[in-house]
């Protein structure tokens, strides 16, 4: 039963309490406030107020208190300010003296800390009791601290105060309503939570995050710029710095590698691609995209198989002073004969010493020429189908090629009796085919059987006599 009163008797003082305070609560202010808000503490229902003044190097500022009773009447003003550093039962020390018999009391030039009024109506001693907590807001950016390497570029916004004293101490104040009276933080904690960063140059991408650093990176700056950070701290003001233009120190390796699938005369550049290949002799043209760079430099690197029988590990070199957005460069294209090769690219900046390298790797097709490349079957009879003994497909370059990297091609015809009726050396891509006649310009050769040898050798040494590139010929000629 005795439990049961005391709870009843607690909660009558809560909300007692609860009506002095939203009663009197308007009795305390504070003239030239920038914000307004309330104390968040952990028991019962009565906060109290929090008033926040912004400080300036221009425009300095301390706080000021102002109290009434709660009916206007004349009274005695006693004034407190709360001592973290003494006893919880004594933290609330007079200082000044006290207002005897007025209807308001001020106090101007206030530093940050939590107050106390006490305010006793001079007609009949009744008192009242105010409590306040009071910030100055004198938060400024002082600098921008820059790293600046050809990897990253770090960045970071320094305060004063430092923005450690901010987040933990500045906008402190205690829980009255615990016995213990711990510290609250929030302010201090959230002040650095609405933050942006932004760069005049808009080519540069900035990681997106709310803090007070930020580090640029894959790849660091190459583009000259300032750099502005603004900050919107939980009372609404706004801090901006800017820092002096700072020049970019990164370059970046870039390039296209295009290669030609037409000829000498009629060139077609086609884009490469990440894994460029093509057949031998394959006729390369690399255009440089390289940025913040003042000298770029071109390596090709050997196929590993002719490295270790004794040839250069670089077979092609190229250096360039970079005075345009683009430059054009094309490999000697006897050098891509067969296999695998690296590209290396190479940009440097010779004013800051930083440099970059990017690598593509370029296939050359072993050279080969597919069975079914040759028929063995042909009808000369002048009605325009299958009218020639011919390579299948031999002009296609692209992956369904039939032949690939032939570097010389001759072709032998011979009758079933051993006579040789037609030869060609050359270029396998210009050759129009056998037409059935002798030599390919006499009498025509008779129906039957003959025999045919190819003998080529490939860009990469290798060479095709035998096996599959011998074979017999049907030759048919029907009727007209």
């Amino acid at each position: 039963m005795g439990r049961t009163l005391l709870n009843i008797k607690q909660l009558l003082i809560i909300v007692l309490c609860a009506i002095c305070f939203n009663s009197a609560f308007g009795q305390i202010s504070a003239p030239g406030r920038d914000w307004q808000g309330v104390t968040q503490y952990s028991i019962g229902t009565t906060q109290h107020p929090i008033f926040v003044f912004f400080s300036t190097p221009d425009n300095p500022k301390l706080g000021s208190l102002s109290a009434t009773f709660s009916d206007g009447s004349n009274s005695t003003f006693k004034w407190y300010k709360y001592n973290p550093n003494v006893p919880v039962s004594n933290r609330f020390q007079l200082f000044g003296t006290s207002d005897l018999d007025v209807p308001a009391s001020n106090r101007t030039s206030l530093n940050a800390g939590g107050y106390k009024v006490e305010v006793v109506r001079t007609s009949d001693d009744s008192t009242e009791i105010y409590y306040a907590w009071l910030f100055v807001d004198a938060v400024v950016f002082s600098t921008v601290f820059v790293e600046n390497t050809c990897d990253f570029m770090f960045l970071e916004a320094r305060t004063v105060p430092d923005r450690f004293t901010v987040f933990y101490e500045f906008f402190s104040y205690y829980d009255l309503s615990t016995a213990g009276q711990s510290i609250i933080n929030k302010l201090g904690t959230n002040y650095f939570k609405t933050i942006t960063w932004q760069a005049s140059s808009s080519q540069i991408q900035l990681p997106t995050t709310s803090s007070l650093s930020i580090a640029i990176e894959e790849p660091a700056p190459l583009y000259n710029s300032t750099y502005t950070i603004k900050l919107v701290n939980p009372f609404g003001r706004e801090l901006t710095i800017t820092s002096p233009e700072i020049v970019a120190k990164a370059t970046k390796a870039d390039y296209d590698l295009f290669i030609n699938e037409g000829d000498d005369i009629a060139p077609d550049w086609q884009d490469g691609g990440d894994e460029p290949k093509g057949e031998a002799l394959l006729e390369i043209k690399l255009e440089s995209k390289s940025l913040n760079a003042d000298s770029i430099f071109w390596n090709i690197i050997n196929d590993k198989r002719f490295y270790l029988r004794g040839a250069d590990s670089i077979i092609w070199r190229y250096k360039e002073l970079m005075v345009t957005q683009t430059v054009e460069v094309f490999p000697p294209k006897t050098l891509m004969v067969p296999g695998k090769y690296m590209f290396e690219h190479i940009s440097i900046n010779v004013a800051s010493g930083c440099r970059d390298t990017m690598y593509k790797t370029v296939t050359v097709d072993t050279s080969f020429i597919k069975a079914d490349a040759i028929p063995n079957v042909f009808t000369p009879n002048g009605d325009g189908q299958n009218d020639f003994f011919i390579l299948k497909d031999a002009k296609i370059t692209d992956a369904n090629a039939t032949l690939l990297s032939i570097k010389s091609f001759s072709i032998s015809i011979y009758s079933r009796w051993g006579k040789r009726v037609y030869t060609y050396t050359g270029d396998p891509r210009d050759w129009d085919g056998w037409n059935g006649k002798v030599d390919g310009k006499y009498g025509d050769a008779p129906s039957g059987v003959y025999y045919y040898v190819i003998e080529a050798v490939g860009w990469d040494g290798r060479r095709f006599k035998g096996g599959i590139y011998k074979g017999f010929l049907h030759l048919f000629r029907g009727e007209n």
